[in-house]
């Protein structure tokens, strides 16, 4: 009985215009002052990231308990710890496997940015290799990723004729960032 009682005092709440004041403001939750903390979090951690990396790791290991739930914090201390988006040791991230698949289910549920929801899929799938299941790491590729003809670079170029110097300069950018 007593959700139905909560869940009618909020109805009336919510519905009576006398009010006039969400939930957020009368807990003194203020998204945009969030919002700016992180901001600066992610900025000190990329400089930490070029200056010394064992304590861009404490720093970001300390923000991520601050924010548990931001989806670009929780995103940073992951690859973080997996070493970064590249070369990953198969070790490092079995070592860690249920934290990170735990962080990519987060990402994945709660998470409207598409970097971070395509680099918790790329989580998955090394995972997935590293448990020696490779197969089902590039179906996660092949399910999830955009083929290359599919990406911005390629679409870019397709934007000009074929005769022109943008063509050309899009072309050979693309062929660079291939090779």
């Amino acid at each position: 009985g007593s959700e139905k009682h909560l869940s009618r005092h909020h109805a009336a709440i919510s519905a009576c215009p006398f009010f006039q004041v969400t939930v957020d403001e009368l807990m003194g939750f203020d998204e945009d002052l969030l919002e700016r903390e992180i901001d600066a979090v992610l900025q000190k951690y990329g400089v930490l990231c070029q200056d010394n990396a064992s304590k861009a790791r404490a720093f970001i290991t300390q923000a991520y308990g601050q924010y548990p739930n931001d989806d670009r914090i929780m995103h940073r201390y992951m690859w973080d710890i997996a070493g970064g988006l590249a070369d990953n040791q198969p070790e490092d991230l079995l070592a860690h496997k249920e934290e990170f698949l735990s962080i990519c289910d987060k990402i994945l549920k709660n998470s409207e940015r598409e970097e971070l929801r395509l680099d918790a899929w790329n989580m998955k799938a090394k995972i997935l290799h590293a448990e020696g299941r490779t197969e089902e790491a590039l179906a996660v590729y092949r399910e999830k990723f955009v083929s290359w003809f599919q990406t911005s670079g390629q679409k870019t170029e397709q934007l000009f004729g074929k005769d022109t110097p943008e063509f050309l300069y899009w072309v050979k950018r693309n062929l660079y960032e291939l090779a």
